[in-house]
């Protein structure tokens, strides 16, 4: 209580105010000190968010401990992610709803009041990202690359067999039997009986590749970086006569192209000298010139000059013509051979050609240097078997190009760079060329099903990304058939001409040509197929083989549809 100090029920003058208002401001010596306390209720549980390092696309899972009654709050970028339209959309965020590079927080907030909120953050990853080099070869099955030791006198390949030793050798790639249509599967993710390329383009015909058709470079507009493209080589794909002619690589996407338009001795127009690989007809971005170059060199020399004028990320593409005819001799600083070639054997002029091709490969991958290379997806391939010309026993020169046989369809495919896990190994999945297009997407973080063709719909696929198997030796992979087809004449069906089909499987093939079927069994060891199973009868596996391989090819035919949208 107040002491009385006379002032009796009157206000106290305005001076004993001030003083009391300081004499409260003095604690008194028997109050013990005073401090601020936090009162804030503390958190009742722990949040964290699975996966931590996800990709785009993944699902998020908002995971509270201990479990207890929450709402849970989801933001990406700091905006509230609101999910199908409710204010609240759960503890997870469902499978292809995030994007790359995306910040996403989750936030629980408990249903009892005197707890505290706790959230958590992921970042989604960036794009696996980096240059791709797509590499070509015209012409060259696994009897000709040494680092597959499938044959016992190969050409030399040294730059092949290091790229083998760099990063994955897959030994079961197959490609359509023939130039062009090899081409379009890689081009495009997609087989022939889509596209209507099932042969080769040929010299005076009116088909070519639609430009309707979604190629690698376009599909990389989609990209969330922008690309650089070129391609440099052999196109075939289009002619002279074509609607689109020369303009064609151009108008598929690519911002720079320079090489020919097919096989140098066909499509040409003709000045009057020799068609060879030291005087030929190039065109670069629609213009046609006749050069007096070597062929092989020049086009490497293009390569070189592409890689120093994109921006990365580029994607190169570099179909070479060699070794393909016209068969000759190349320059002396290129091979090692030392064939007698007066003796004029065609798998002597080959072999070195093979290995000149190689030695320029080696030259490029060294102007491209170390640097940029390890930021470099590098993918070898070759576009069809062996030509018959040039196999060399114990191999079948009746089994090679333009035939459906593994030694027409089965090619050396190399891939190395960044994403490779466990370098050096072997991949014996069943893949081919149409894998390559899913694959380039999949490093520029290009999802297909925003990929859109003609009709305004996804574009339909044959491929699969090749990017499990690179970074894992123990990925599942989805394809349990593998599917080769050639066909004549381009265009759509019917195919009078020929109309071939094969599916196999890791143990058996079946083949089919003009309604004829043959059945083959792989066995270990072994240089080829084998014989044909019909020709004596077939024990019980072998039956039920050929039942769900006839299965198969059956379900394949009515799937694979030719469309018409432009």
């Amino acid at each position: 209580m107040m002491r009385d100090l006379g002032w009796g029920e009157a206000a106290p003058p305005s001076w004993a105010m001030a003083a009391l208002g300081l004499l409260a401001c003095v604690p008194a010596e028997e109050e013990p000190s005073r401090r601020v306390v936090d009162t804030a209720p503390p958190a009742s549980a722990s949040v964290t968010i699975v996966p931590s390092q996800p990709s785009a696309r993944e699902a998020l899972q908002c995971v509270i401990t201990p479990p207890s009654p929450h709402h849970v709050r989801w933001t990406v970028d700091g905006v509230p992610f609101v999910g199908s339209g409710t204010t609240h959309p759960g503890d997870t965020v469902p499978a292809g709803v995030t994007d790359w590079g995306e910040h996403w927080t989750c936030t629980a907030v408990p249903d009892d009041l005197a707890a505290r909120p706790a959230s958590a953050e992921v970042m989604t990853s960036e794009p696996p990202g980096g240059n791709v080099l797509v590499v070509l070869l015209d012409d060259v099955g696994l009897d000709k690359v040494g680092a597959y030791g499938l044959h016992p006198s190969p050409p030399p390949t040294p730059n092949l067999d290091a790229l083998a030793e760099a990063g994955v050798r897959f030994t079961n790639a197959y490609a359509a039997p023939v130039c062009s249509a090899a081409r379009a599967n890689l081009l495009t993710g997609r087989y022939g009986r889509r596209t209507g390329i099932g042969d080769t383009v040929r010299v005076g015909g009116t088909y070519e590749l639609r430009p309707s058709e979604v190629t690698l470079p376009e599909l990389l507009d989609v990209a969330p970086q922008r690309w650089s493209t070129s391609m440099v080589g052999k196109w075939h794909l289009s002619g002279f006569d074509t609607p689109t002619g020369v303009d064609l690589p151009n108008v598929q996407g690519f911002a720079w192209f320079s090489g020919v338009m097919g096989n140098i001795t066909e499509m040409t127009q003709a000045d009057g000298a020799p068609i060879t690989y030291d005087h030929w007809e190039k065109t670069t971005n629609g213009t046609q010139r006749f050069i007096d170059r070597y062929l092989t060199t020049d086009q490497i020399d293009d390569a070189l000059a592409r890689v120093e004028a994109m921006p990365e990320p580029w994607l190169l593409y570099l179909p070479l013509s060699a070794p393909h005819s016209p068969l000759h001799v190349p320059p002396g600083s290129l091979h090692t051979s030392t064939a007698d070639f007066s003796a004029n054997q065609k798998a002597d002029y080959y072999d070195a050609m093979l290995e000149a091709a190689d030695t320029e490969l080696g030259r490029l991958l060294a102007g491209i240097g170390p640097e940029r290379l390890a930021r470099t997806t590098v993918i070898v391939a070759g576009d069809n078997g062996t030509p018959d010309h040039s196999i060399r026993p114990p191999w079948s020169s009746s089994r090679g190009k333009a035939t459906l046989f593994d030694g027409g369809t089965r090619v050396p495919l190399l891939v190395t760079g960044p994403h490779i896990e466990e370098p050096g190994r072997t991949e014996p999945a069943l893949v081919h060329l149409v894998d390559i297009w899913p694959t380039v997407a999949d490093i520029a973080g290009v999802f297909a099903d925003t990929v859109m063709g003609a009709d305004g719909l996804p574009v339909v696929l044959d491929g699969h990304s090749l990017m499990p198997l690179l970074s894992s030796s123990d990925a599942a992979w989805p394809r349990e058939y593998l599917y080769v087809e050639r066909f004549f004449p381009n265009g759509h069906p019917p195919y009078s001409e020929i109309d071939t089909q094969a599916v196999r499987t890791h143990r058996y093939k079946l083949i089919r040509d003009g309604g004829v079927d043959r059945l083959y069994r792989y066995e270990a060891d072994a240089l080829d197929e084998g014989p044909d199973l019909f020709a004596d009868v077939l024990d019980p596996e072998a039956e039920r083989a050929y039942y769900d391989l006839s299965r198969e090819l059956d379900r394949l035919s009515g799937n694979l549809v030719y469309s018409q949208a432009e």
